[in-house]
């Protein structure tokens, strides 16, 4: 944590540079910009952090507000890479192709897509991400991990698309939910997913509000049953 609690503004990286760990600008809360020297192992655009062939994001400054460009290599977002950053809106390019965990955990983000080229949310990848509001999620997605969105409290809405298969356990813990439709083709849902939030003492404390809509014979419907929610069969009328 070379910089928590500075007052320092912008960071210089000069190419003689081979090693920055996820930490060191870590509650850097007055950052805005780190720039990198040309020929060094590290890179920056529009004052971000990536590695030298700018494939990846290193570290977005905690003082950030918003990221006007990325560069056309870009497929990955590395872990911790939004960690506490200010950026109130994200839309990654078709290119990025892979989310590491925790990759926007406690981050200020209140809106994200993101796009078809991503097939799973990572365990705690948006964890603890109190102002977010709103996913856009693609119709690729296969999976959500574990605590992928726990701790998301201003999440209170939440559309799951048709091809979703795997919600892993915890995933929606602690989120604003109090609704939510999964879809069927959703086959495994894992414990504590949804409708549980935390108290001083105890870890998964059950929501008496929460309901679930889905399909009757489905996971949806297990998973309700299971875990004592209300469940609304939302299946089409026969003729």
């Amino acid at each position: 944590n070379l910089f928590s609690g500075s007052d320092v503004t912008s960071v210089y990286i000069p190419a003689t540079v081979i090693d920055i760990s996820e930490t060191t600008f870590e509650n850097a809360d007055c950052l805005t910009e780190i720039i990198c020297e040309d020929g060094g192992d590290y890179s920056s655009v529009d004052g971000v952090l990536y590695n030298s062939d700018k494939t990846g994001i290193i570290k977005v400054p905690e003082a950030k507000t918003e990221i006007g460009e990325y560069p056309e290599e870009l497929t990955e977002i590395y872990s911790n890479a939004f960690r506490y950053s200010s950026v109130k809106e994200v839309n990654l390019p078709e290119s990025v192709k892979h989310f590491e965990e925790s990759a926007f955990s406690f981050s200020k983000i209140e809106k994200i897509t993101i796009s078809e080229t991503i097939k799973e949310i990572p365990e705690m990848c948006f964890y603890g991400s109190q102002n977010l509001k709103e996913v856009i999620f693609p119709e690729t997605i296969k999976s959500i991990g574990s605590n992928a969105f726990s701790n998301c409290t201003s999440l209170e809405n939440i559309y799951l698309p048709y091809g979703l298969e795997n919600i892993d356990g915890a995933a929606f813990h602690c989120a604003g939910l109090k609704v939510v439709v999964i879809p069927d083709s959703v086959n495994n849902i894992g414990n504590y997913a949804f409708g549980y939030y935390s108290d001083d003492d105890i870890e998964f404390v059950k929501a008496e509000d929460f309901e679930i809509q889905g399909r009757s014979g489905t996971v949806a419907e297990e998973y309700a049953t299971e875990n004592g929610f209300a469940f609304i069969d939302v299946s089409p009328e026969q003729p």
